[in-house]
């Protein structure tokens, strides 16, 4: 793998969420299977939310009126964070290129990113 430091720019964070699976997986207390931290799925679905510039809320479609009134408050949380609902993955290309959306300062004042930095890392 190249390095890419110095040849590649974050524009935006995106997490695209399975609102099919959410509900059920945010409220689940049972631990990541390979996760070394013992985080439950909802933790690290709470992680993703936090860190993401853009949530897209995908298959949208595939999910009941009161399971996406149950995804809009953590989805909402952040508030920084745009929110962009989708049905198979399909947003206007507008949305997501080039908004400019990342803003290192602020991401790396999140706990998530800090508790990032405390893990070892290998560089390939």
């Amino acid at each position: 793998m190249p390095h890419l430091i110095g040849r590649v720019h974050v524009d935006t964070m995106i997490t695209v969420v399975d609102t099919a699976q959410f509900v059920t997986l945010w409220y689940c207390q049972d631990a990541l299977p390979v996760d070394d931290q013992d985080r439950g799925f909802g933790e690290l679905l709470a992680e993703s939310l936090e860190f993401a510039d853009i949530v897209e809320l995908n298959e949208l479609d595939l999910c009941s009126s009161d399971d996406v009134a149950h995804l809009r408050p953590p989805a909402d949380h952040h508030p920084r964070a745009r929110v962009l609902d989708a049905v198979r993955g399909q947003i206007p290309a507008a949305e997501v290129l080039g908004v400019s959306l990342f803003v290192f300062k602020t991401a790396s004042q999140l706990d998530a990113w800090m508790e990032e930095l405390k893990k070892e890392h290998t560089r390939i």
